[in-house]
């Protein structure tokens, strides 16, 4: 066997979420569980073995 190696275009991230917002609640009870988060992940090197 052997390994042969994939390298994603490391260019484009594989999810990029911008400003993301939650709120619980509503009224006086209003809890802002999260306030405009940033999450960038990016491709990595994958192994994969051909017979």
């Amino acid at each position: 066997m052997k390994a042969t190696e994939t390298q994603p275009d490391h260019g484009t991230p594989l999810i990029d979420l911008r400003r993301v917002t939650k709120v619980y609640g509503a009224g006086s009870a209003v809890m802002q569980a999260l306030r405009g988060v940033d999450l960038r992940i990016q491709a990595w090197t994958e192994y994969r073995w051909l017979d």
